[in-house]
């Protein structure tokens, strides 16, 4: 193989590397940009919800006060079905 054919091989492969490198570059740009846009919309979701439990606080806290309420009612009621059963039917003496 001559010099010339050397030179020309040198040039295409020369050619073809500086092609790949501006698609890398340019694929690297499009990645780098989807990436910061998806760290964007992440940040958003991460805002929301924060602010979401935020305002869902007082609101879960009311539920389980409201829960533990009708728990205790709930035994106070059958304390007084009880009662109010014993008072209805008393018990005979034998």
């Amino acid at each position: 193989m001559d010099n010339e054919t050397v030179d020309r091989i040198q040039l295409i492969l020369l050619g073809f590397e500086g092609r790949i490198g501006k698609r890398l570059d340019s694929f690297e740009a499009k990645v780098d940009a989807r990436f910061a846009l998806v760290d964007t919309r992440l940040d958003s979701i991460n805002r929301e919800l924060t602010l979401q439990n935020e305002l869902l606080s007082p609101f879960i806290r009311w539920s389980h006060q409201v829960e533990e309420e009708v728990i205790r009612l709930s035994v106070e009621l059958a304390t007084v079905k009880n009662r109010l059963e014993k008072l209805e039917n008393p018990p005979t003496a034998a």
